[in-house]
């Protein structure tokens, strides 16, 4: 028999301004705002990782990326940051750009880990299993 033991990740805390925040796992009912998020950088960042930069010269080009996206809107970052921490929306509006950069940091690497260690393996194992569906009910697979 097959089972999930744990169906949240564990709580991670930082020390943000003198407080504990939580820094939280995306959950299903924020795919939209971290995919909205991921559409518009993904691509960008992918390509900035394909160049042969050093580690500070990388960082600093994805910054820049971050900056493009939301030097026009910054609620999307808002809303990103306000559903994966405890922060509430009304102190993410009024904080540093180096507080905000802070917390994204430490979200990407929360999610990053969860993401490769639980996510991804299942992802795989769900396309094998949709992969060997269509080869045993006589379809074909897609050459495309």
């Amino acid at each position: 028999m097959k089972e999930l033991l744990s169906i949240f990740p564990p709580k991670i805390l930082v020390n943000f301004g003198g407080e504990n925040v939580e820094i939280k796992s995306v959950e299903l009912q924020d795919i939209a705002i971290v995919a909205e998020l991921g559409d518009k950088l993904f691509s960008k960042v992918m390509a900035i990782f394909k160049m042969k930069m050093t580690e500070t010269d990388l960082g600093l080009a994805i910054a820049h990326e971050l900056i493009q996206l939301l030097k026009n809107d910054t609620t999307l970052l808002i809303k990103f940051l306000s559903v994966t921490t405890n922060v509430k929306e009304e102190t993410l509006k009024k904080i540093s750009v180096e507080a905000a950069l802070f917390l994204v940091t430490e979200v990407i690497e929360v999610n990053k880990d969860f993401l490769s260690q639980k996510i991804m393996p299942k992802a795989k194992d769900l396309a094998k299993l949709f992969g060997k569906k269509a080869v045993t009910n006589g379809a074909q697979p897609s050459k495309n």
